[in-house]
């Protein structure tokens, strides 16, 4: 008989290179009724024999007979010598053999154990009742191998230790014991085997000690030894430390990485592998890595590789947990992969997210299966919803990623499924010529496509034949393309044929015979790849050859014959080349090339320059064509700095456009790309505009505040306020990462806010300038004032973001001082050279010092947010000329160069831009008694130091400001006047130079000081400020003072005034108007001149033209005004301007003339306008021949030229911008268009937009042509009309230098009006869609070439009508394609049709003059309908409403334009009128007269959206009034009839109220008896007894008798009384109320924009005694039912629905006996159970709230029944019966009516439910955190996981949180007895245990039953955070057990 023990090891380590198994250990049993059965297999050479080497010692236990028979090689089975007998005396025993490892040192790997028993005749001695354990070099710990446990029943017994895996049951083993528990039975044990060989010696293993300050690999400090792990070495991590692997380390074949044997027993948190920047891991075949934690801390870009090889081990207990990622390579061997384990489970514990998988399948044999498993984790909910970023396979290999693939049983794992290998080449197998796209040319009748993993061999092998390559076609990484065997002659031929693509990628190999052009086609050439022809070109046809490099070069093309390219254009992309790699690339390696043979053109990417080299020698006479003397001018960003590298990071780019992605504006924040990155702000995230509010300061206790965010994902830091308008940034900060990501910030309390304020968080600008102020003299510059008395800086005294300081590392006692000659924040008292003595020291240290270059830095900064500015501090008190401090040489005066290095080497590469702003001096008072000199040592001084500067950073003309010394000071010292003479005088003295006059401050406080006051310092620095704009010549926005002046803008020396007014009221500020380039001083609409006469005389105009660039414009009526064309102009000696103007056939009835400034428009936004006549415009007014005004383009109208000749205008050169006078100019001439005035919708489309958007230019580029289609050529890929988007782009942006010219670019969208040439045919009608499809997005991508047209519509028209409903021959198909022109919204993203049926004034396929008109004006409209703001707010809504001035939709969509406290957009979302009235500002009726009780009458003219009609007694409690009725009036106002409400007996007012559709609804089930119901009454409702709007209930079909109650399950407004189940008497006519109605209404109120719902089911008298709640009452199965009706209702009504929770009030019916009272509790925990479950059916995983009240009072002190009490202290225990349950205390409400409350507790008592909800809402969130903390959560569901009991303690997780214990810790179930080690009965006992990290306590037992508390223990706690506990022994006891209790706190 056999039978097989398993046992599945838990995963450990030890110390040293040894292991145990972690695979199953199995003893299999054998037995036999025959006696000494097993004796002849005794092994007497085993590692455990007597007198064996390998044995040391061993003690056979406390046997009865026989100590030598264990291992004496053989087993007689009648010798007490040969035998070992253990009696069943009750004594446990331990046999043990002790392995000798003198000889080896690193221990025995063992493969067998074998244990035989037997006695005699006797059955009865073979109980093998065991545990077999080992342990291993270098640890004295003991491991358990197995367990054996049999009982006697044969006469023989053979039980044999194996590893069914590994074949290793443990490695580096030096001792096995088998221990015996106390009531083993008998056994006589003839022999034991142990059998295995000496461990190969190892290195000992790397131990990490964590020594040095930080946690990185590469510090030698942090290992034992002070030596680091390297290739070959194993190491041990040890627990509760993190350490960064920032190097590459392999872990060889034999070796290890693991963790101590107290992380694996833990929770996997103990030990912290992370792979930083610069990391690379590899786990190498025969590797083992078993450790419990490990992440990756670096971005997969820098480093952070992870390579898995076959045939290792690979075991984890957490992986992830961060959000950096790592590259995962497996390396898969013929059998397959590594598969990792990860072991613990729970949300995230496995999180790949971010990650990028790489999967080697070289050398895999598929015939082992199309699945690899490669990682195994624990449970479903492990990843978190995580995948890979990526994944990539071997080239030519296939498969699918399986994130929850199932081994079966539901062991889930990730795994690689549907494997498939590469397929052999794709063979051409027709010897004649074919179409490569012709399947039946191939093998197989299968073409080769791109990515289908397939070589090509277009060798068929016989005959001379072309492959006609007609497609599109990459030869990708490891695919080839050759013909294997040459042919005679050019054959076989790769014929490139016209309109196809060939690329070759790298890593791609093409190896042809013969390829040339046949027709023009692409040929692109990427780096890293293999070309070889034997023969290339010899055609007519042109190739556009394009090679793009990496940074190392492109692929060399080796031709080895004949090469021509004399008609191709070759192009070199040399984006990605690395000039250190040299100046020149070999392009091809021919064999031969003709003279002459040259490549038709050459272009080279913009800013690169080269020269071709057609005769390159290579060295040996080798000749090549290369590109030599490559060169770059560097352009690596865009016009405004932005590095491409940057707007990549961020995925800004569409269509390789940097410049476009730079002036997007991508999270719609306010700020443009560029700009955003010139702030260092995240340009797809919260911007610096949004910042965080934070609650009110309590700062009145001194105490440190804290604040708990989430952080923005860029830099950022923390400012203060006390009014909420000036802010400063906060010194002295503290902060903590939390386990969510949130960070806490502790601030050190701020003076300032002792009386309260507000922080916040905002991003920090990444400024890319800076500018360095050097502030230098005595104490009045080092600032030598304080508040002593309070020592309190205000806000304003602590600094903007952008100033900084150079640090001298001077103690300050407001913020860290930082190292010296650092650049830090400038917190005041600013940093100076060096204290002058002892005493100032001390005082900067603790004193609130202010100085004036900090106000002078913070009036630069505020006005200059775009800038860093740093002051350079170099003054000291006392110190000046006479002194020798300041002359030439002195110590401070050397101090300038030095602190300027040292500046300039801290911001190195950190600015674009860095400017030397000036020299700030105060000095002169030490120079009094030395006035003479005086004024030399200042010139002197300024000349060196501006030297000096100017060696650093070219400046030497940067201003210098003095300021005046003390004005008291100086009438007291009369020396004192020569030196601040000099100061007055120092314009005159130095460049660039002006003083300061301070002589009136210092009126107050003086006290014969030479030193300013505290506050005086701040008003210096506000006037140095000033000073320096004067001296610079600019204001504070950068206007030249100068133009100010000019203009005459200045009054009473004001600049700064001057430049923020709007001089001529236009509606832009002067300082506006100087960007701009526009005049300050007159309106736009400028110069009016006389009536033209109507005489046919060329006009002729004499004026003085503005100072700004000017257009002249005309008007028939002076309202419509249109820019003259063909004008001449002279200029006369008077500097005023005559025009000569062509008179307008328009004016010759009259009209006039004016000259209007141009803005210069800093936006374009470009329309391409396609199609055919329609389109050209086909429609002249030919019998007059006339342009109205209207027919005159607008200043900001402009067209491409294309350079055709026009009677009109001047059409300058082709591609040239010129302005949108009609003829437009289409692709080619009609021959009238030169001639006639011919009209163009896409003309009217451009002066609307123009109109609506003054600030813009547009720009039209016409690509059309009469008579044009698909059908006839013209349209389709490659077509004559289709080829020329790219080129008309390419000179519009090329020739007239838009991106230059232009701040911002955007494309408008493409406008088409065509089908005609299409309708024709049956043919080209069925095409038409296809065409027109394939059409557009070929249009939209060449266009994104230039500018993205990401979201940009395209509009098409309807075709004229009166040839539809007419039919005409020649046009057939006409309906048939118009039916595709109204489709087209479903066929083309963001695309629409123009509707035109009822324009039929031709009775031609074209239509008139005025129908092109309204034609482009509905363009116009079906654009903005299409076109939305980024808030998503169609440009049509906004201009439905005319909320758009200028054309900013932008603008308009943030405005609150109705001041309702909405913005725009948010008006839009809510369906309300951004015009109208809001909810904030109602309509007021009259006052009512309700004085006769009869109905009011209200008229009124309504929003345009939903709306509700309120009343109120008090204009402060508003509520919905009840039946209502209207009439709507033939005005469109309506007269609405409310029956007068009681509560308005005295007055009161009507409003109408907008309604915003909500689309969130939260729904309360409200259950229970009489109180639920609502017992009590009013006389009349009051306004706040009336429902909010936002109000609802689940109507029950009941009749009411204020409003109409609506069909059963019906939702309707929540009117008291409340429907519920069963109707109460008098409901129907009286006005109860109910506190749900209370709760609903407070809920209401406080969310606005959520929509309540209240399902009622209650009904007096009911409890569970009398069976209406218990499981299955008629009550208690109505819950489903109610929810189920109310969701059906409200299904698609709103975006989000959530259950808010149950409210309950009931009891007394249950308090009437003991025995209900009784069982109460249960009745009605199960009940709550019950209902939660139904609402977890229609929610899952919702963890909602339930809130009940105690009882009436007063009920409750009669007690009649003797039971109310109990049933109350039920309730009021309720939070520790049910999970999330609280109770509304309800004892403070007085006044009753028998059980019930009064009306008025009704709605105090709604009120305390709420208040109640609110406290359980928060401590639900705080429980969510919890368990998220714990990772106990699955699938999302929280009520799920708070009640479970994840350790099964016998606790609910929501009883460990509400106890303060550990749900998932070290204590399961029954808290697990611990080892003891026995010693002297005598004795203490020691036991060494890692402790639960909750509250506990130790206990002991004797018999595991009765456990006492341990007394007199000592506790120690040791290094790796365990605890060894010495108890005082307990002689008593003779066996001692204990356990460890968690006690909670």
């Amino acid at each position: 008989m056999k039978k097989t023990i398993r046992t599945l090891f838990a995963l450990s380590a030890f110390i040293g290179l040894s292991s145990i198994s972690q695979a199953a250990a199995i003893a299999t049993v054998d037995d036999s009724a025959t006696q000494n059965a097993f004796a002849g297999g005794i092994v007497a050479n085993d590692l455990v024999n007597q007198g064996q080497s390998t044995l040391s010692s061993y003690d056979a236990g406390a046997e009865t007979f026989g100590p030598d028979g264990l291992n004496d090689g053989s087993g007689d089975i009648a010798s007490t010598t040969e035998n070992t007998y253990y009696n069943n005396d009750g004594v446990a025993q331990t046999i043990q053999f002790d392995l000798n490892t003198a000889v080896n040192t690193q221990g025995y790997d063992l493969t067998s154990i074998i244990a035989i028993s037997g006695w005699a005749s006797d059955t009865n001695f073979n109980y093998h009742d065991y545990t077999v354990q080992v342990s291993v070099v270098g640890s004295a710990t003991y491991t358990d191998l197995v367990t054996v446990d049999t009982t006697a029943t044969t006469a023989s017994r053979r039980v044999t230790i194996t590893d069914d895996a590994t074949g290793v049951l443990a490695s580096g083993v030096d001792s096995i014991r088998f221990v015996m528990p106390a009531d083993h039975g008998r056994i006589v044990m003839q022999e034991i085997d142990v059998i295995g060989t000496a461990t190969a010696s190892m290195a000992s293993p790397v131990t990490w000690d964590d020594g040095a300050a930080d946690d990185n690999w590469s510090s030698t400090a942090n290992w034992d030894g002070d030596v680091a792990p390297v290739n070959g070495d194993s190491v041990v991590l040890t627990a509760t430390t993190q350490s960064y692997l920032d190097y590459a380390w392999t872990i060889e074949s034999g070796e290890s990485l693991t963790a101590e044997t107290a992380v694996l027993t833990g929770n996997g948190y103990g030990d912290d592998l992370s792979i930083v920047t610069g990391g690379t891991l590899t786990l190498a075949t025969g590797g083992t890595m078993n450790i419990g934690f490990m992440r990756p801390r670096s971005d997969a870009t820098s480093g952070g590789d992870f390579m898995i090889q076959p045939g290792a081990s690979l075991n984890t207990m957490v992986y992830g947990l961060s959000s950096k990622e790592l590259n995962i390579t497996y390396i898969a061997d013929a059998a397959g992969v590594t598969t990792w384990t990860n072991s613990l489970s729970g949300a995230g514990i496995f999180n790949i997210g971010g990650d990028h998988l790489t999967v080697d399948l070289t050398n895999y044999d598929i015939a082992n299966g199309s699945t690899l498993i490669l990682a195994d984790y624990a449970a479903a909910g492990d990843l978190n919803g995580t995948t890979f970023a990526s994944v990539t396979l071997t080239e030519g290999w296939n498969g699918t990623i399986d994130y929850a693939y199932d081994q079966g049983s539901g062991d889930l794992a990730i795994a690689l499924k549907n494997i498939t290998p590469p397929g052999p080449p794709i063979t051409w197998d027709n010897s004649g010529n074919g179409n490569w796209t012709d399947a039946t040319m191939w093998v197989g009748d299968v073409a080769p496509v791109t990515g289908d993993g397939k070589d090509v061999d277009i060798d068929f092998g016989t005959g001379n034949y072309d492959v006609n390559f007609n497609t599109t076609y990459t030869v990708e990484s490891g695919r080839t393309l050759e013909s294997r065997t040459r042919k005679t002659g050019f054959h076989p031929e790769l014929a490139i044929q016209a309109g196809s693509a060939l690329t070759l990628a790298t890593g791609g190999t093409i190896d042809l015979a013969f390829m040339r052009p046949r027709a023009t086609a692409d040929f692109t050439i990427e780096a890293g790849a293999t070309l070889n022809t034997d023969i290339y070109g010899l055609g007519n046809n042109t190739l556009n050859i394009t090679y793009t490099a990496d940074a190392a070069g492109v692929t060399t093309w080796n031709n080895s014959d004949i090469f021509d390219p004399r008609l191709d254009n070759l192009i070199v992309d040399l984006s990605n080349y690395d000039t250190a790699n040299g100046d020149t690339l070999v392009l091809v390696d021919y064999g031969s090339l003709v003279n002459g043979y040259e490549f038709a053109s050459v272009t080279l990417t913009e800013s690169w320059s080269g020269t071709i080299d057609y005769a390159y020698d290579q060295g040996g006479g080798d000749l090549a064509i290369a590109l030599t003397n490559i060169s770059i001018q560097a352009l690596d960003e865009t016009a405004q700095g932005t590095p491409h590298s940057w707007l990549d990071l961020y995925g800004l780019v569409t269509g390789g456009d940097y410049e476009a992605a730079d002036l997007l504006d991508s999270d719609g924040d306010g700020k443009l790309n560029w700009e955003e990155y010139r702030d260092g702000t995240d340009p797809t995230g919260v911007g610096v505009a949004a910042p965080i509010p934070f609650t009110l300061v309590e700062g009145t206790n001194g105490d440190p505040d804290t604040l708990t965010f989430s952080p923005p994902n860029t830099a950022w830091h923390i400012e203060a306020s006390t009014d909420d308008t000036v802010w400063g940034v906060v010194p002295h900060m503290t902060f903590v990462v939390n386990a969510d990501g949130t960070i806490t910030a502790s601030v050190e309390a701020l003076p300032a806010l002792n009386a309260g304020g507000t922080y916040r968080v905002i991003e920090t600008q990444k400024n890319r300038k800076l500018v360095i102020f050097l502030t230098e003299g005595q104490s009045n510059m080092e600032g030598a004032s304080s508040n002593a008395s309070s020592n309190v800086y205000g806000m304003e005294d602590h600094p903007l973001p952008n100033m900084l300081q150079l640090s001298r590392a001077r103690p300050r006692d407001f913020y860290d001082v930082g190292a010296e000659n650092e650049l830090i924040r400038a917190f005041q008292p600013l940093q100076t050279t060096f204290y002058d003595n002892s005493v100032a020291e001390a005082q900067y240290k603790s004193n609130s010092y202010t100085a004036l270059d900090f106000y002078f830095a913070r009036a630069y900064a505020a006005d200059h947010p775009d800038e860093d500015v740093l002051i350079l501090k170099n003054a000291v008190g006392g110190t000046g000329f006479r002194n020798n401090n300041w002359n030439d040489g002195d110590v401070l005066d050397l101090n300038v160069t030095p602190f300027l290095q040292t500046a300039l080497a801290q911001v190195s590469g950190e600015y674009t831009t860095i400017e030397f702003g000036g020299i700030l001096w105060h000095q002169g008072e030490a120079d009094a008694s030395a006035s003479e000199v005086y004024g030399a040592n200042l010139v002197a001084l300024v000349s060196r130091h501006r030297g000096y500067v100017e060696a650093e950073i070219a400046n030497s003309s940067a201003p210098f400001i003095c300021g005046t010394m003390v004005s008291r000071w100086i009438e007291e010292r009369s020396l004192n006047y020569e030196v601040d003479a000099v100061h007055r005088d120092i314009a005159n003295l130095v460049p660039n130079a002006d003083f300061v006059d301070l002589s009136d401050l210092d009126q107050e406080g003086w006290s014969l000081t030479n030193h300013f006051l505290v506050d005086e310092y701040k008003t210096i620095g506000a006037r140095y400020y000033q000073k320096w704009l004067e001296v610079q010549g600019i204001t504070g926005k950068g206007t030249p003072r100068a133009w100010l002046d000019a203009y005459g803008l200045v009054v009473d020396g004001d600049y700064a005034a001057a430049d923020v007014l709007d001089s001529d009221g236009d509606g832009k500020l002067n300082w506006e108007e100087y960007l701009d380039g526009t005049n300050p001083t007159g309106p736009v609409a400028a110069i009016t001149f006389a009536v033209a006469a109507p005489d046919s005389i060329a006009d002729t105009l004499n004026f003085i033209p503005p100072s700004t660039p000017w257009v002249v414009e005309a008007s028939a009526d002076d309202t419509v005004w249109g820019v003259v064309p063909h004008m001449s102009f002279v200029v006369n000696a008077d500097g005023t301007i005559t025009a000569t103007v062509e008179e307008l056939p328009a004016l010759s009835a009259g009209g006039s003339y004016r000259i209007t400034e141009k803005a210069q428009n800093r936006k374009l936004v470009i329309f391409l306008t396609e199609g055919q006549s329609n389109m050209v415009g086909y429609a002249p007014d030919t019998d007059t021949n006339v342009y109205g005004m209207a027919d005159h383009p607008l200043p900001n109208m402009l067209q491409l030229s294309h350079g055709h000749a026009r009677h009109f205008y001047d059409s300058e050169a082709e591609n040239a911008l010129i302005p949108a006078f009609q003829p437009l100019q289409a692709s080619e001439d009609p021959g009238q268009s030169s001639d006639e005035a011919d009209t163009a919708l896409d003309f009217y489309f451009a002066r609307a937009y123009a109109e609506d958007h003054p600030n813009e230019d547009v720009l039209i580029i016409k690509n059309a042509y009469g008579g044009t289609g698909f059908a006839n050529n013209r349209w389709n890929d490659g077509d004559s009309l289709d080829a020329l988007v790219i080129p008309y782009f390419e000179g519009a942006f090329k020739q007239n230098d838009l991106s230059n010219r232009y701040e911002t670019i955007e494309f408008g969208g493409i406008l088409w009006h065509q089908g005609e040439a299409d309708t024709k045919t049956v043919a080209a009608s069925s095409a038409y869609a296809a065409n027109l499809v394939a059409m557009v997005a070929r249009h939209r991508s060449r266009v994104d070439t230039y500018v993205s047209t990401e979201d940009t519509p395209f509009i098409l028209g309807t075709m004229h009508y009166y040839r539809i409903d007419n039919y005409y021959s020649n046009f057939p198909e006409m309906s048939t394609v118009d039916a595709i022109h109204r489709d087209i919204a479903n066929l083309i993203p963001n695309a629409d049709c123009v509707d035109l049926h009822d324009l039929q004034g031709n009775t031609t396929i074209h239509f008139s003059v005025d129908e092109y008109k309204t034609m482009g004006a509905r363009y116009y409209q079906k654009w903005l309908e299409l076109s939305d703001t980024s808030n998503g707010t169609p440009y049509a809504w906004l201009q439905l409403y005319g909320l758009v001035s200028d054309g900013d939709y932008e603008a308009a969509d943030l405005l609150d334009s109705d001041s309702d406290g909405r913005l725009n957009w948010e008006e839009y979302q809510d369906g309300t009128d951004p015009t109208g009235v809001g909810v904030a500002a109602p309509i007021p009726f009259t006052l009512v007269d309700a004085s006769d009780g009869s109905a009011d009458t209200l008229t009124f003219a309504p929003p345009n959206t939903k709306w509700v009609i309120e009343a109120s007694s008090d204009n402060v409690e508003w509520g919905v009034v009840p039946q209502v009725t209207f009439v709507v009036n033939a005005d469109g106002s309506i007269t609405a009839t409310a029956p007068q409400l009681e509560t308005l007996n005295p007055s009161g007012t009507y409003r109408v109220v907008e309604t915003s559709e909500n689309t969130k609804l939260v729904i309360f089930l409200t259950e229970g008896q009489s109180n639920m119901v609502g017992w009590s009454g009013k006389t009349f409702y009051e306004m706040d007894d009336y429902p909010c709007s936002n109000m609802f209930q689940l109507s029950r079909g009941l009749a009411r008798l204020e409003y109409a109650p609506g069909t059963a399950d019906s939702i309707v407004q929540a009117f008291q009384p409340l429907q519920t189940t069963v109707d109460r008497s008098g409901a129907a006519t009286s006005r109860f109320v109910s506190l749900d109605f209370y709760f609903a209404r407070e809920y209401a109120k406080a969310h606005p924009d959520e929509d309540v719902l209240i399902v009622k089911n209650a009904r007096g008298g009911t409890g569970f005694v009398n069976n209406y709640w218990n499981a299955g009452d008629s009550q208690d199965v109505l819950a489903d039912p109610y929810l189920a009706a109310a969701l059906a209702q409200v299904s698609g009504e709103y975006t989000t629905i959530e259950f808010g929770g149950i409210l309950w009030h009931q009891g007394e019916t249950d308090a009437k006996d003991a025995a209900s009272a009784a069982a109460y509790s249960a009745n009605l925990t199960a009940l709550f159970a019950r209902h939660r479950a139904v609402a977890d059916s229609y929610f899952p995983g919702t963890q909602s709230s339930i809130v009940i009240g105690t009882m009436v009072p007063a009920n409750i002190q009669k007690n009649s029944t003797g039971y109310y009490d109990d049933i109350d202290a039920i309730h009021r225990d309720i939070s520790n019966l049910v999970a999330d349950a609280g109770v509304a205390d309800l004892s403070s409400i007085s006044g009753e009516a028998g059980q019930h409350f009064l009306a008025d507790g009704y709605q105090t008592a709604g009120e305390l439910y709420y208040q109640k909800w609110l406290e359980l809402e928060t401590q639900i969130e705080q429980e969510q955190t919890w368990l998220d903390v714990h990772g106990l959560v699955t699938g999302g569901d929280y009520a799920a996981a708070m009640n479970a009991d994840s350790d099964g303690d016998g606790k609910l997780n929501w009883e460990e949180s509400q106890y303060g214990t550990n749900p998932a810790g070290h204590l399961p179930t029954e808290p697990s007895v611990l080892n003891l080690q026995v010693g002297n009965p005598s004795s203490d006992d020691s036991l060494t245990f890692m402790p639960p990290n909750t509250a506990w306590v130790l206990k002991v037992s004797a018999d595991l039953s009765q456990w006492d508390d341990v007394s007199e223990a000592l506790f120690t706690i040791n290094a790796d955070g365990s605890v060894t506990v010495n108890a005082e022994h307990n002689g008593a006891l003779s066996k001692r057990f204990y356990k460890l209790v968690e006690t909670g706190w």
